[in-house]
């Protein structure tokens, strides 16, 4: 009985110890400014946020600092008295308590923030000392000092004076749960009731007690903070209990310090403020009493004299804990799902390794092996015995005994941790034959009994027999002189090492045989190989992305994620950590280093989300490590925990702000100040993200070279956030993304401007676009006042000229009356000769038009008459339309014996040359068929082409002729049911069950030209009853028309052909023609047309 309650009280200890360990997965990550960088003097005392995102700290001696992500002001109060309290109301006005003083913020007509006094009390009678307190409740703001409360309404103050013919030492308010309370030491605890003061229930409990906060801790409970102790207090009731943390923490640091602040986080969590303790700076307890994290000096925090506690209620939870103290202001990221050990907790050197052994988390580092222990509650690190560097570990499963040891490779051997914590030396005993520097340390899953180790130059193994490490030497000792990085086994036992610079090496039959796989068998680089397994897979990182071996090729291919194969990575990868849902994967690209996690969903695909680890420093990571869950990430010295479980929305809107406008000149004046506004209904300015009217300047055209400066609303790692602007009215496009806040523009002419601006923070998620416009007018030779000079002046400089000219006609008119008197018989006989000359020329058109109407009749003679295609053809139609009286187009056909001939042509020129050519065409073709030598089209054409040159006189020569025509010819062999078809830069259409099929000609016309020598090609084509056939010339695809005055285009004739194939023949002519004259409506027609159509 005695052992087992020996027991029982040793896990008791043991289980409050573990429940103690606060910050177990690193600290949170804090960024301090310091005065040197905000200006303001070391003590701070409060904070709010406006409606755009600025944040504003209430300072001992500047006023208050006011800071946008990028640039830190300082809003002046008179008598520069300390600002205790600063609250904000509905509208986003902030309001001031002061040391003497109370007011609020409002912007000027610049846009400069201005501190406007409401103190108009005598202030010999009344003395307003510290402002502890402000709030907003009900419409109305409350001016809390020791001894004054001052209502304001918008529109007048109202005086309480709590200490009203009492005795009673008032010290702080608080407004909780919508009661507003003053602690005083005489008197306990009291409440402002409808402008009265009365004593709250229980109120003398509080007695002689400093009450520093009171905390909502559900409907009408809270918890009281006073400097003896905390306490639950029902304000219905009056019921005192006390609050503590489970580990009474809060007790312990109630004996260093007072608590000065507290705040209920969004989650339910409350912060307190322990400015005066060493450990407990700030200590945040959950709902159920456990701590949950520290923030004090040894994590970062630049002073722990914590004063205020502020974290934005509008999405609080993604939101940063703000604290203000004596030498500046912290930012804490406690919404991180990131923390962080560092030197601070004992690390030093680059960080190669993280594993965690026994309970115990271990790193390796290259300054050698540290440990981490807990001391009074918090994890630190502390060197051990291995101080030399340390490149990895590999948790050992004995198949011996079943017992488990840390190993480890490093530059002074191998070593082994036993599960009680000790370290010993695996390689020492061996020194004399062998000399290790390990570099990777691997536990074969052929023979659990033996490890490898990859060294500086080579690799060997050791053996475990019955508890004893045995050296099995090096294996190929004078082949292999390279430093293995990362080992690996395949399925059928191969030894797989990853080189710093031979590429891969296989080691097969039992380690007999090696192999050196380099660039030549696939691999991407031969430098810094890392293996990577996956259950039976070997997966090899490279400076390319995953690489797998093929056995059957013997080479290595690329490869995607375990189970993607298709998505490839073209970024290095060196390490890849499995998770639950995926892998953890260190990568870098250049000179750039980033952690990605590709999330493996149901479907099996991959979604590679980088978004969260864009949190963390641009460092090669060393050390990737699965802790249960949480994922161990090293950069560089720093060790960073990263925690899944922590849910954020990084999409959230922001503000990005234009902050200043100054004109470039020697005084740089000062347009606007950073803070847009409107009237309310006190006529007060409100802060807006809009520019009021009277805020656009019109500036003068000698200010037209303006800077802009403009910041972003985002409080994390915001020296990263980029920007980029457009200037409407000048720029055409944004301008690239870049890190700096400011914009300059010179020598912009007269006009409207609006500048835009947006941001761009770590996460890559844009802002919304802020906004200034301004207007600059012209310089005074460019007013209307000027341009109507100027047209004044242009007015009476034509009147001069038309003056002085006038003179001159009159003086010219006199002389040239005694010309043209002279010279008006002369006209009068050329008159005459005129008319008869007239007469001949209308005589002669008469005549050439006569001739030119009996060559169209000729023309049309010989085209192949209706009667005679109608004996051919049952269904066809041709559309046949002359740009002048006389064609270049033209169209032959013919029967011979069972074979049907179609010609289609288009000749060069149109009108009479044309119509020359078409005759001499046509003449061509019924010679060469009439001979009765081969029908096939392509033969036709050859010899039609001999004809035309030699007709012609062609010989290719500067100046020679050049006249030809392009043509379509086909020949339907009814015994066949065939059609064969050639082409001279003409194509055919066949359609068959509204399918369009384009048979392309031959691209050479007939006539002469480089390829006169080619002979034409025939094409066959089987044909079907139903089936549609279709040649023209190039007249109707090529007629401009529409509304923009385009070409037809053969794309929309062949659309309109495929739409209108099966109307009877004669319809499918009267479409084309009516769509023709659509097209070009009242535009010339620019050549001659014609389109056959024929069904079979």
């Amino acid at each position: 009985m005695k052992t087992f309650r020996l027991l029982l009280l040793l896990l008791l200890i043991n289980t409050s110890l573990i429940g103690q360990v606060l910050n177990q997965y690193g600290h949170p990550i804090v960024r301090n400014y310091i005065p040197e960088e905000n200006g303001g003097s070391e003590q701070n005392w409060s904070i709010i946020q406006d409606n755009r995102g600025i944040m504003y700290f209430g300072n001992t001696d500047k006023g208050i600092l006011e800071y946008d992500g990028k640039t830190w002001r300082q809003i002046p109060i008179p008598n520069n008295s300390i600002v205790r309290s600063l609250v904000k109301d509905d509208e986003g006005t902030i309001f001031v308590g002061a040391v003497g003083d109370f007011g609020y913020l409002e912007p000027d007509i610049q846009g400069a923030m201005k501190f406007v006094s409401l103190n108009t009390y005598n202030k010999d009678s009344i003395k307003i000392s510290n402002v502890y307190k402000t709030y907003y409740f009900n419409g109305k703001i409350y001016f809390c000092s020791s001894r004054y409360i001052i209502i304001y309404d918008k529109k007048e103050t109202k005086l309480i004076d709590t200490e009203k013919n009492l005795t009673v030492k008032n010290f702080l308010s608080f407004l909780v749960n919508n009661h507003f309370y003053i602690g005083c030491f005489l008197k306990g605890l009291r409440e402002l009731i409808n402008d009265s003061i009365v004593d709250a229930p229980n109120s003398t409990f509080f007695e002689k007690k400093d009450i520093w906060f009171i905390l909502p801790n559900g409907n009408d409970n809270t918890i009281v903070g006073t400097g003896v102790g905390f306490y639950n207090y029902n304000q219905k009731t009056g019921e005192v209990s006390v609050y503590s943390d489970k580990q009474n923490l809060i007790e312990r640091a109630l004996n260093e310090s007072i608590s000065y602040h507290a705040i209920v986080q969004p989650n339910g969590n409350l912060g307190f403020a322990f400015p005066f303790s060493t450990d407990y700076s700030y200590l945040e307890v959950d709902r159920s009493g456990f701590p949950f994290e520290v923030i004090n000096r040894a994590i970062g925090l630049k002073d722990g004299s914590i004063s205020f506690l502020f974290r934005s209620p509008e999405n609080g939870s993604e939101q940063p804990i703000w604290l203000t103290h004596f030498y500046g202001i912290t930012r804490a990221d406690i919404q991180s799902p990131f923390r962080k050990f560092g030197e601070e907790s004992g690390l030093n050197g680059l960080i190669q390794d993280v594993i965690r052994f026994n309970g115990t988390l271990y790193v390796g580092t290259l300054t050698g092996l540290y440990k981490q222990i807990i001391e009074n509650g918090f994890i630190k690190f502390v060197p051990t015995t291995i101080i030399s560097s340390v490149w990895s570990f590999e948790i050992f499963n004995n198949p011996g005994n079943g017992q488990k040891s840390l190993l480890i490779a490093s530059d002074a051997g191998i070593f082994e941790v036993n599960e009680k914590g000790q370290i010993n030396s695996i390689s020492e005993k061996f020194k004399d034959k062998i000399s290790i520097v390990g570099y990777k340390v691997y536990q074969s899953k052929v023979n659990p009994s033996r490890v490898y180790i990859g060294e500086k130059a080579g690799i060997t193994a050791f053996d475990n027999i019955k508890g004893e490490w045995i050296n099995k030497g090096r294996f190929f000792e004078n082949e292999l002189r390279t430093i293995v990085l990362s080992i690996g086994e395949d399925s059928i036992g191969n030894l797989w090492l990853g080189t710093s610079f031979d590429g891969v090496v296989k080691l097969s039959d039992d380690n007999k045989k090696y192999t050196f796989y380099k660039t030549e068998s696939g691999l991407p680089n031969n430098n810094e190989i890392q293996i990577f397994s996956n259950s039976k897979s070997l997966y090899f990182g490279t400076n390319k992305g995953l690489y797998t071996y093929n056995s059957e090729s013997n080479k290595f291919l690329p490869s995607g994620l375990p189970g993607n194969s298709k998505v490839l990575l073209d970024y290095g990868i060196s390490r890849m950590v499995k998770t639950d849902n995926g892998f953890i994967l260190a990568c870098s690209k250049k000179n750039t280093n980033w952690i990605e996690f590709a999330e493996l969903d149901s479907t099996g695909k991959y979604s590679l989300i980088d978004t969260p680890f864009k949190y963390l420093p641009d460092k090669a990571s060393d050390a990737i490590y699965n802790d249960n869950g949480i994922i161990w990430i090293s950069c560089a010295k720093e060790l960073y925990s990263y925690n899944p479980n922590t849910k954020r929305n990084y999409e959230l809107p922001y503000n990005v702000l234009v902050r200043k406008v100054k004109v470039l000149s020697k005084e740089d004046t000062v347009l606007f100040n950073g803070a847009s506004y409107y009237k309310n209904g006190y006529n007060k300015n409100i802060v807006s993200l809009i520019q009021s009217p009277e805020q656009i300047h019109k500036l003068p055209y000698r200010f037209n070279r303006l800077v802009f400066e403009f910041s972003a609303t985002f409080y994390e790692k915001e020296e990263d956030t980029q920007f980029s602007y457009l200037l409407v009215g000048s720029d055409e496009t944004w301008s690239l993304w870049n890190k700096e806040a400011k914009a300059t523009y010179t020598n912009l002419r007269e006009g409207n401007y609006t500048f835009k601006v947006k941001a761009r923070n770590i996460y890559g998620i844009e802002s919304t676009i802020g906004e200034y416009k301004f207007s600059i007018t012209p310089p005074w030779y460019r007013t209307i006042v000027a341009w109507i000079i100027y047209s004044i002046l242009f007015i009476l400089l034509i009147w001069a000229l038309v003056r002085w000219n006038t003179r001159r006609l009159i003086a010219e008119k006199e002389e040239l009356e005694e010309i043209v008197k002279e010279r008006t018989a002369e006209v009068v006989a050329q008159k005459d000769e005129i008319e008869v000359q007239n007469e001949k020329i209308s005589l002669q058109n008469e005549e050439i038009k006569s001739s030119i109407q009996y060559a169209s009749r000729i023309q049309g003679a010989i085209l192949t008459p209706n009667e005679q295609i109608d004996t051919i053809f049952k269904e066809y139609f041709i559309l046949f339309l002359p740009r002048d009286i006389v064609s270049g187009d033209f169209y032959w056909i013919t029967k011979v014996g069972s074979k049907k001939i179609c010609v289609v042509a288009d000749c060069t020129g149109h009108g009479v040359p044309g119509g020359f050519m078409s005759m001499l065409g046509m003449s061509f073709i019924s010679q060469i068929v009439s001979k009765g030598g081969s029908l096939h089209p392509g033969d036709i054409l050859n010899q039609l082409r001999s004809s035309v040159i030699n007709s012609l006189h062609q010989t290719g020569e500067v100046g020679g002729s050049k006249d030809g025509m392009d043509i379509a010819i086909y020949v339907i062999d009814e015994a066949t049911n065939t059609l064969e078809f050639a082409g001279a830069n003409n194509p055919l259409i066949h359609i068959r069950n509204n399918e369009l099929n384009h048979i392309k000609s031959d691209k050479m016309p007939i006539g002469i030209h480089m390829r006169a020598n080619e002979p034409f090609t025939t094409q066959t084509l089987e044909l079907r009853p139903g089936d549609c056939i279709y040649t023209f010339s190039d007249g109707y695809a090529d007629q401009f028309g529409g509304p923009d005055q385009r070409k037809f285009m053969i794309k929309n004739l062949k659309d309109l052909l495929l739409e209108i194939h099966q109307l009877p023949m004669t319809e499918q002519r009267e479409r084309l023609h009516k769509n023709l004259l659509d097209w070009h409506g009242t535009s010339p027609r620019i050549d001659d047309i014609v389109v056959m159509g024929v069904r079979i």
